[in-house]
């Protein structure tokens, strides 16, 4: 009789046949773990994509913050004061008694986007005193005031004043937002 194979060629297939079939049933397994880590990066490549569209698409934002805040680099009290400009509004301050009260970082959801409200009063008073000439000039600069999208306050409080007294209001709270940044070297 004939021998077809040796005794060492036996046991390598037999390790091969072992080796196959170990590979066979756990095949499926490894394709099911490749493809879970194949659909985790699809799933960090799209997050990727969305947030980079979302950052490009808020970059128009970020020109307009630019021009509609003031820097707040090297200003001074009256420099300030000018970037509140009050009679702008048809209302008159006092930029010499101004004062600033605190100064508090902006934050939106979580992030700062990189400005701060300068909170300021009038030396000797609860708040910011404007007087127009008018009742009626008083309420439209406090509406011009307010409808600044740079300048918050809490409240307003308006004082009756004597008849030859110019009328006045107390705006609690007033803060500009200005820009964040380092002095250009």
């Amino acid at each position: 009789m004939v021998k077809l194979l040796r005794e060492s060629d036996r046991w390598a297939l037999l390790c091969s046949l072992t080796l196959a079939a170990i590979l066979a049933l756990n095949g499926q397994k490894m394709h099911e773990s490749v493809m879970q880590i194949v659909n985790k990066q699809q799933k960090i490549t799209d997050n990727l994509r969305r947030w980079l569209a979302s950052y490009k698409a808020l970059q128009p934002i970020d020109i307009e913050w630019t021009k509609q805040l003031k820097s707040s680099v090297s200003l001074d009290l009256l420099a300030t004061y000018r970037i509140i400009a009050p009679e702008a509004a048809g209302l008159t301050g006092n930029a010499d008694l101004m004062l600033v009260d605190k100064i508090d970082r902006i934050k939106q959801a979580g992030t700062e986007p990189g400005a701060s409200a300068v909170t300021v009063v009038t030396a000797g008073k609860p708040g910011f005193v404007v007087t127009a000439p008018t009742w009626h000039d008083l309420i439209n600069g406090l509406a011009v005031l307010a409808a600044r999208r740079d300048i918050q306050f809490q409240a307003v409080t308006i004082e009756a004043s004597r008849d030859n007294e110019a009328p006045t209001a107390i705006i609690h709270g007033l803060a500009i937002v200005l820009r964040d940044e380092e002095a250009k070297k």
